[in-house]
C-alpha cells in the first residue's frame, strides 16, 4: 500500500528516527515503512523499548503502552505526533 502523505521535514525526521529506532531495538533494519511489527518479530517488550527511545528524542514522557500501531509507518506517525504535540 503506497503512502501518499506529504513528506514534510517533520515527517521525514520522524520516519528516519522510526527506522533507526526499530533497527536499534530489533536488530534489523525494516525493509519498508509499511512493514508490520509482527513481520519484524517484535513483541510487547520491544514496543515499550521503542517508546522509551521516543521519549529520549522528544524529551516528552510517554505512558507505557501508548503506542498501539501495527507498522513502522504507524510508529513514524506516533513520533511525529509527539514532536508536534
Amino acid at each position: 500500500m503506497a503512502d501518499t502523505a506529504e513528506l514534510t521535514p517533520e515527517r521525514i525526521f520522524a520516519r528516519k528516527h522510526a527506522m533507526e529506532i526499530v533497527e536499534k531495538v530489533l536488530g534489523n533494519y525494516p525493509g519498508a515503512i509499511d512493514d508490520t511489527f509482527e513481520e519484524l518479530g517484535a513483541d510487547s517488550v520491544d514496543l515499550i523499548a521503542m517508546e522509551i527511545e521516543v521519549e529520549e528524542i522528544t524529551g516528552k514522557e510517554i505512558e507505557v503502552g501508548t503506542f498501539q500501531g501495527k507498522t513502522v509507518g504507524d510508529f513514524a506517525a506516533f513520533i511525529e505526533e509527539r514532536l508536534n504535540g
